[in-house]
């Protein structure tokens, strides 16, 4: 590890992708990535099953609402 940041090349990615596996945030320690940095609790959610599907039941029950408020209307306008 010692070599990797030793080495000026090393890919900004690659430090990230690091400190997300050891949970720390390198930003203090690198100023180059504080213009980069995101806040890895939202950006972890979006890399998640859970999330996508969380997302995928609320989007549904609110399409089915939509159904029913649709079908309510058109039996009041008949």
């Amino acid at each position: 590890m010692y070599h990797v940041f030793a080495n000026y090349n090393t890919p900004i990615d690659t430090i990230l992708k690091i400190g997300k596996i050891i949970h720390y945030d390198f930003s203090e320690d690198i100023k180059e990535l504080s213009k980069l940095k995101v806040d890895n609790r939202d950006n972890d959610n979006y890399q998640t099953a859970e999330y996508w599907k969380d997302k995928y039941l609320q989007l549904l029950e609110k399409h089915n609402a939509l159904l029913e408020d649709i079908k309510k209307n058109r039996n009041y306008i008949d």
